[in-house]
């Protein structure tokens, strides 16, 4: 792979676990992926159906986990490392949200023709945290590169 940005298929299937009940989302977009400095790259405009209007996702993937940065109409970077707590501030059109994360495992299986990405983590919520679980499957658009 080239450090050049190719067009491919991503589909963003995000679980929640709270009070005992699990919600699930999913959604398919046409993004970037790309490779640079030995760490992959994933960008798309978040889906409509996710609320987050007008709000474009970037992760980096690299040895040391994932960093994700949403800007728009909703800005936040997120920094997921195996077994740390972060902290990060959310920002919506209706004000900034402090919140706190503890991610558990990242199963990293993209390689230039793509792949998969899991990143298993808890929204430490106060009261009550929220298990999460988000997973990216990034496919190359077959075709593309052919004559």
């Amino acid at each position: 792979m080239k450090n050049t940005e190719e067009c491919v298929s991503i589909h963003v299937v995000s679980k929640r676990l709270s009070g005992g009940i699990t919600d699930r989302s999913e959604f398919c977009v046409e993004g970037g992926f790309y490779r640079k400095n030995g760490a992959y790259y994933v960008t798309y405009n978040e889906h409509i159906e996710t609320g987050l209007r007008n709000t474009r996702t970037f992760l980096k993937i690299s040895q040391n986990g994932v960093t994700m940065r949403k800007m728009g109409e909703f800005r936040t970077v997120v920094s997921y490392e195996e077994g740390k707590i972060t902290e990060f501030d959310y920002e919506t059109p209706f004000g900034k949200l402090n919140m706190k994360i503890k991610t558990t495992k990242i199963v990293d299986k993209l390689s230039q023709n793509g792949g998969t990405l899991k990143i298993f983590y808890t929204l430490l919520a106060g009261v009550e945290d929220v298990e999460n679980e988000i997973t990216l499957d990034v496919k190359l658009r077959s075709g593309e590169n052919e004559l």
